[in-house]
């Protein structure tokens, strides 16, 4: 009997692993330089990241549909990465963008001085990684 309940508990813990999904999310990575283009080291900084949705014209004017902030501290090279999807989250919910039916957009914006006065450091399309392209064939 006790072999049983040991067997039991056994396959109960091997199904709750095989259930675990994948995270939610992908990296961001970038170099904050002030206005004389040098890199800002060592810095606490405001990133506020924001998807938005093709609306067909291909240059990212479609609506917001997540926003989130981070709050990074610089390396001596002004280096700082996220991940975009695991920020504080100001709008929507990352989990219920419908990435398969249409393209998107990440914008980027940042206050260098760690608070909430961002100002737009640009915004680029969202394009397939090959191993992605590589999973819709298998």
């Amino acid at each position: 009997m006790k072999k049983l309940i040991v067997f039991i508990i056994a396959l109960m813990a091997m199904t709750q692993n095989s259930f675990a999904q994948t995270p939610f999310g992908f990296k961001y990575q970038a170099v904050a330089r002030n206005a004389d283009n040098l890199p800002l080291a060592n810095q606490n900084l405001t990133v506020r990241l924001s998807v938005i949705e093709d609306d067909g014209s291909q240059t990212g004017t479609g609506p917001i549909v997540y926003t989130e902030d981070h709050s990074p501290t610089t390396t001596d090279l002004g280096l700082f990465s996220l991940t975009v999807g695991k920020g504080n989250v100001q709008f929507g919910d990352f989990e219920d963008i419908d990435w398969d039916n249409n393209s998107f957009f990440l914008q980027v914006e940042m206050d260098e001085t760690g608070g909430t006065d961002f100002k737009l450091m640009g915004k680029s399309q969202l394009l397939a990684v090959p191993y992605a392209l590589h999973a819709k064939t298998v």
